[in-house]
């Protein structure tokens, strides 16, 4: 009896194997949802965080009374984003800091010159920014696309395209831009 216990226990033992992967558990990914806003008549950028049980709005003062095309990049905490007030791309830094810190402002970390008026979008890919412009008579009823090109301590830019629809927007769909389009028929 004493050797088939000791005969099925090694037996049992043999055939017991771990996992040949020792490292540690995967972890627990949380999601998120945060959403950053402007807005076209009161200066303000806000933010939200969605994904908690009692979402606030954080609001903060910026250098714009009129923006549109607003873009978040948590990598770098900057906000870029058209300013219709200055016409000029603005990048403000240290949003999660202001959050933390309980600021009622963002400071303009830098802008781009002044070439454009009425932007409408703002598309960003890498170091890429793209403005949209609809035509206004400010503009010489010119439709345009700006392509700049975003560094540590400003922007550049790289070209003018020149088109022939209105345009109200663009976006980022993997590599391509794609115009929200207005046509007048």
């Amino acid at each position: 009896m004493k050797t088939n216990f000791l005969f099925l226990a090694t037996l049992a033992i043999a055939f017991t194997s771990c996992s040949d992967d020792d490292s540690p558990a995967t972890p627990m990914t949380t999601s998120e949802f945060k959403i950053v806003t402007s807005s076209n008549n009161s200066g303000k950028v806000t933010f939200s965080d969605l994904s908690v049980a009692s979402p606030t709005v954080k609001s903060f003062t910026i250098s714009s009374l009129d923006t549109d095309g607003i873009y978040y990049d948590s990598t770098t905490d900057e906000v870029i984003l058209a300013s219709r007030t200055n016409n000029k791309l603005e990048v403000y830094g240290g949003l999660q800091s202001a959050i933390t810190n309980n600021l009622t402002s963002l400071s303009t970390k830098f802008s781009s010159a002044s070439e454009f008026t009425n932007p409408r979008e703002t598309a960003v890919y890498g170091d890429k920014v793209v403005v949209t412009q609809d035509q206004a008579a400010s503009n010489g009823n010119t439709n345009k696309l700006l392509v700049y090109q975003k560094t540590a301590t400003g922007l550049n830019l790289l070209n003018v395209y020149i088109v022939n629809f209105k345009n109200w927007g663009n976006l980022r769909k993997r590599n391509y831009f794609v115009c929200n389009c207005r046509f007048d028929w």
